[in-house]
């Protein structure tokens, strides 16, 4: 589903079959191996933007949203939690 986010345009996650949904499983588990080796607080991606190297993601710590660049310490604060997220979100046609 394509959405906005203020001025920040995105794709949410969404798993169409059961390859699909391993696909997405694995990305995620990499993903956290990564962050843990890197010394980085563990986020799960919801979210992929046009930047190959953004996403939009949730850290399992606090529960806040934000936009991260990957394999890489910069976050950008968008929301404290996954509802506040969702109620600014408007869906894109």
């Amino acid at each position: 589903m394509h959405a906005q986010f203020g001025d920040i345009k995105l794709t949410l996650l969404q798993t169409w079959s059961e390859d699909d949904f391993r696909r997405v499983q694995e990305n995620l588990i990499g993903h956290l191996v990564t962050q843990k080796r890197l010394k980085l607080p563990p986020t799960l991606f919801i979210a992929t933007l046009e930047e190959e190297l953004e996403v939009i993601s949730v850290c399992n710590l606090s529960g806040e949203v934000c936009k991260e660049t990957l394999g890489t310490r910069k976050r950008t604060h968008l929301a404290s939690n996954i509802a506040e997220f969702l109620n600014q979100l408007k869906p894109l046609l």
